[in-house]
């Protein structure tokens, strides 16, 4: 006897119907669930325990945020400790000038308020210095000597001169001295004045009449200076 092939749809039919009405199919199906449900909720536990990106990004705005508001917060308060040292050290500094230039207002307060005959004295200074320039000489001779030869002399008062010179500039400072010191009554500071003028004025006469000096304040300066120079 032939045996015919079953076709393989058949067969195929045939062993879903055996694998049905042995309840495998359905044990497989169900294993399939169980080993997905697994899976999905190792993805969920997963998921869950990520960070959520919106909180994150939340987060790190707000620290964001509080970053540049201590920054500013540090400008402002850097700004601050500027213009307070800034005008700390302008105080500073016009304190200091004021402090420096005080003692010169006050000097020259006293020179201004000094007796006027020391500021006259001064002017006498002045002018005998001028009359000491003028009264200077320095003369050339000439003599022949025993062999028929020249020789040549010079003789100069700028020695004398200068001697006289820098006894006016020594009283020029005695009498600044008189005049800046506030706590010498006026009259003592004008007779201490006298005094040093006198001693000041002794090397002077030796080069310009003390008579015609003593009348500097009624001739002409000019004149007297004519003199002096050797023109009158």
């Amino acid at each position: 006897m032939s045996t015919q092939k079953t076709p393989y749809v058949d067969r195929l039919a045939e062993l879903e119907s055996l694998v049905s009405d042995s309840g495998l199919l359905e044990d497989l199906k169900a294993r399939k669930r169980t080993e997905t449900d697994k899976t999905r909720s190792a993805l969920a536990a997963k998921l869950a325990a990520m960070p959520d990106p919106s909180r994150e990004l939340t987060a790190l705005q707000k620290d964001a945020e509080r970053a540049a508001a201590a920054f500013k917060a540090s400008r402002l308060a850097t700004q601050e400790f500027e213009r307070v040292m800034h005008e700390k050290l302008s105080a500073s500094i016009m304190t200091r000038m004021a402090r420096d230039d005080e003692p010169q207002r006050i000097l020259n307060e006293l020179l201004r308020t000094a007796p006027s005959e020391l500021k006259d004295f001064l002017d006498d200074i002045a002018f005998a210095r001028e009359l000491l320039r003028c009264a200077v000489r320095i003369d050339e001779t000439s003599n022949r000597t025993w062999f028929g030869g020249r020789t040549k002399l010079t003789t100069t008062n700028v020695p004398a001169i200068s001697d006289a010179r820098a006894q006016l500039d020594d009283a020029r400072e005695s009498i600044l001295d008189l005049m800046k010191n506030g706590t010498v009554p006026s009259a003592e500071a004008v007779k201490r004045g006298e005094a040093i003028m006198e001693e000041a004025l002794r090397p002077l006469f030796a080069f310009v009449d003390q008579r015609r000096w003593e009348q500097r304040r009624i001739i002409s300066a000019s004149d007297l200076v004519a003199e002096v120079s050797g023109y009158h």
